[in-house]
């Protein structure tokens, strides 16, 4: 979002100086029939820019604290307690015991991102509350998207009217079957 930002504001700067150069299919437009962009239009233009940099400011106000966020779950020992992503003194004061807890460096080293944070969780409840809040989504968001797109794999227009559930379960499921025990539960076809 930062990046897009960043972009907005280039776009707007390039329309300052009439240069059509970001938007590509208008700027070859142009070239080619060897026409000007009207006043009012470019006016409209940068209005446009101007008015999708606001809603983006408006709509994405979270993503600003988004480094601190990310910090703050990757590597929680790098940074201040200014730099945490909450106002709350309980949360403020775990994250300084978190600091100085030489058993959770040492776990933090030892172990994934997520797995840290759930351990951490019978000794500093809060500070691992807040850091779960920003790990969850993320996840489950990915979960859904995985079931979609293998939904959209299966269920095609061949295959409309199937009944998907077992067929999902088993794309979905991380385990892997014991063909060994499956086979000997089967009954062997008797030979004519």
């Amino acid at each position: 979002m930062t990046a897009f930002k960043m972009k907005l504001c280039l776009w707007d700067s390039k329309l300052e100086c009439e240069n059509f150069t970001p938007f590509l299919n208008l700027n070859i437009f142009l070239d080619e029939d060897g026409l000007q962009v009207v006043a009012d239009i470019l006016d409209i233009m940068k209005q446009h820019v101007l008015i999708l940099h606001a809603e983006i400011q408006r709509d994405f106000t979270d993503l600003q604290n988004c480094k601190n966020v990310h910090r703050f779950i990757t590597n929680p020992f790098a940074i201040s307690v200014v730099d945490l992503p909450s106002e709350d003194y309980v949360i403020q004061e775990q994250f300084i015991d978190l600091l100085n807890d030489g058993g959770a460096k040492n776990a933090f080293r030892n172990m994934y991102c997520s797995e840290f944070w759930i351990e951490m969780m019978q000794s500093y409840p809060d500070v691992t509350k807040l850091a779960l809040k920003f790990i969850v989504p993320f996840a489950t968001m990915y979960e859904c998207e995985t079931g979609f797109a293998t939904l959209l794999t299966i269920k095609t227009k061949a295959h409309s009217k199937l009944d998907v559930a077992h067929d999902m379960r088993i794309a979905l499921s991380k385990m892997q079957p014991n063909i060994e025990d499956i086979l000997q539960t089967k009954q062997v076809p008797p030979s004519h």
